[in-house]
């Protein structure tokens, strides 16, 4: 259901900035990946994360280019936080990343005026984005504390405890998503997007996933493309700071998606 929703999402995406063959080509691309493929037979909660993690960036867009409805689209945007935040916790990536093009997509005027009326401004965005974003997590962080007194079980044991669980097992998990990907180094991090593309694979020493390897050349040409277009240059900063999380944390091909 959520893939068949991500690819719908996509076509109208990019048909609403370019024309009907924009979304088609942005549905192809994102299905012609294998880790897509794999997922959207799985239950598993990856392809609804990328669902809402795409409407969060759209209403972002638009709450920052339509001066009118920018509550409304906030509030939107705050709802698919929210979802984002209560699927897995690595949704607060996403949240941050939604978070910082909210303020790339504001102009100069909109800027100005927050500046002229800084509480009011961040009270808009507090009220209308973070705090849905965070109403609508909070029942798993209370179902999680309820049974187990951690509210991010079995993360932080040192902090909150919890039961079947103890600190050396907290370390070690810690270690294990050290160890996916192909290296924490500085040359390894300067490779990684070169070797998530084209050395994805089975086993988490390969991202335990494939890409297409068609990105190799697609996002190059999307960095180009991004020169003189905001739009562009938008959702690649909002998939940079994404990837910077993921690329710190456990480096699975799926949480990529």
């Amino acid at each position: 259901l959520f893939l068949l929703l991500t690819l719908f999402t996509l076509y109208r995406f990019g048909k609403s900035r370019g024309d009907e063959y924009t979304g088609l080509l942005a549905a192809v691309l994102f299905l012609g990946n294998p880790v897509v493929l794999l997922e959207g037979c799985l239950a598993y909660v990856d392809i609804a994360y990328a669902w809402f993690f795409l409407m969060g960036a759209w209403y972002m867009l638009a709450a920052g280019e339509n001066e009118g409805d920018r509550r409304l689209y906030l509030l939107l945007a705050g709802i698919s936080a929210g979802m984002l935040a209560g699927i897995k916790l690595t949704g607060w990536f996403a949240v941050f990343a939604l978070a910082a093009l909210y303020v790339l997509t504001a102009r100069r005027g909109r800027v100005q005026s927050a500046i002229r009326n800084p509480q009011s401004a961040i009270s808009r965005f507090a009220l209308y984005f973070l705090l849905p974003g965070i109403a609508l997590s909070l029942p798993w962080f209370i179902k999680s504390w309820y049974y187990t007194g951690n509210p991010v079980y079995p993360f932080l044991h040192e902090w909150f405890g919890g039961p079947y669980w103890s600190t050396t097992l907290s370390e070690q998990l810690r270690a294990w998503h050290r160890l996916t990907g192909m290296g924490r180094g500085l040359t390894d991090y300067l490779l990684l997007p070169i070797r998530v593309i084209l050395f994805g694979g089975q086993g988490y020493d390969r991202f335990d996933g494939t890409l297409n390897p068609v990105w190799i050349l697609l996002l190059p040409l999307a960095i180009f493309g991004g020169r003189r277009d905001p739009f562009i240059r938008r959702l690649l900063f909002t998939g940079l700071v994404y990837f910077l999380f993921w690329a710190a944390t456990s480096q699975q091909m799926r949480f990529l998606i």
